[in-house]
């Protein structure tokens, strides 16, 4: 039973599963609404506003983006053997199958559509021209909404008609335009910038599935690292200027790291064997690798560590003052009794 197990989950289905934890997650939030909503009702009060939850899934869809993109690009990813293609993840795997048809439609209706949406939705919903709801529904559906979008468009110049104003929610807007820059009388902001923070994971990640020179991918992804980072300074899409310094930092470390990683990729590709001294080299450059990528989630476990021993120190603080206060509550009681002791004595020796 457990060989069978084992069989069962290949290197195809374990992509799958790693793809449903971001269905699960939505899922778990309509769950919760309509928990949210029976409760209400049995209480006689008013049902929780859908546009809420709707805003939440719209945030652990855009944090799962690129799981959901790298899974489908993976899938994709074939590479010629002999005279048939097969699987680069899976070499038993032979292309094209069934669920690779249904995989590649995927990828046309929601995986590419989904940046072009989030780039031309932020526009509508600064101007309020279309609601929440409908930007929200687009988000799920991209390609159908994006024609609807297009072929309204084509309409309205043709009619000349101007296009009345939406109520949007601010939950919405605050997801998806709260960090950014909004348009002023300078330049048009970049309340568009969540689409570029999507749209460069999926370079990056179009740039690993199907490249399969190794030299030639290093120097694609690096490329890519130094144009992103040249395009955000000159952006600067940030409404605080630290966030700004700190995405440039962040994209400078990551270019620095694809150009070391395409200084390896080159010397495999042409067969180099490194020797002394230039060992030293190397080893420097990767542990200046090492470095950078862990040194965020360094910091966080530190702030972590730092945040849980501050409370355990307040708490053996207030323990300590509770005693404290105690003490001295009992101590004022004994103060209290000992004249009356002593009057009752006086009394009885009397």
């Amino acid at each position: 039973m457990v060989g069978s197990n084992h069989q069962r989950l290949t290197a195809v289905t374990k992509q799958l599963v790693l793809s449903c934890t971001v269905f699960v997650t939505m899922a778990n939030v309509v769950i919760i609404y309509g928990v949210h909503s029976v409760i209400s009702i049995l209480r006689g009060k008013e049902k929780p506003p859908l546009i809420h939850y709707m805003a939440v899934v719209m945030e652990v869809l855009l944090l799962g983006y690129e799981r959901l993109a790298e899974t489908s690009l993976k899938l994709m990813h074939c590479i010629s053997i002999g005279s048939g293609k097969w699987l680069f993840i899976n070499a038993n795997v032979p292309c094209m199958q069934w669920w690779q048809y249904i995989l590649l439609a995927y990828i046309v209706v929601f995986v590419v559509p989904f940046i072009i949406v989030l780039y031309c939705g932020s526009s509508k919903l600064y101007r309020a021209t279309i609601t929440a709801n409908e930007f929200l529904a687009a988000c799920m559906l991209p390609l159908p909404f994006l024609i609807y979008w297009f072929v309204k468009e084509m309409l309205k110049k043709r009619r000349e008609e101007s296009t009345s104003t939406q109520v949007v929610n601010k939950d919405v807007l605050e997801i998806l335009h709260g960090p950014f820059r909004p348009p002023n009388n300078e330049d048009k902001g970049t309340l568009y910038w969540e689409s570029v923070l999507i749209g460069r994971r999926f370079i990056l990640l179009a740039c690993q599935s199907f490249i399969a020179n190794l030299m030639l991918r290093m120097v694609s992804m690096a490329a890519a690292c130094l144009l992103m980072t040249i395009h955000h300074v000159l952006k600067s899409p940030y409404r605080d200027p630290t966030a700004n310094k700190a995405e440039t930092l962040s994209l400078s470390a990551l270019s620095i790291i694809a150009v070391i990683n395409l200084t390896k990729a080159t010397l495999i590709s042409f067969g180099i064997t490194i020797v002394a001294p230039n060992t030293s080299y190397l080893e420097t450059l990767e542990w200046f690798e090492i470095c950078a990528l862990a040194f965020v989630p360094a910091l966080v476990s530190v702030l972590v560590t730092f945040a849980i021993l501050s409370q355990l120190v307040r708490v053996v603080v207030l323990l300590i003052k509770q005693c404290h206060r105690c003490w001295w509550q009992f101590r004022s009681l004994d103060q209290l009794r000992e004249p009356l002791l002593d009057i009752a004595e006086q009394n009885n020796d009397a």
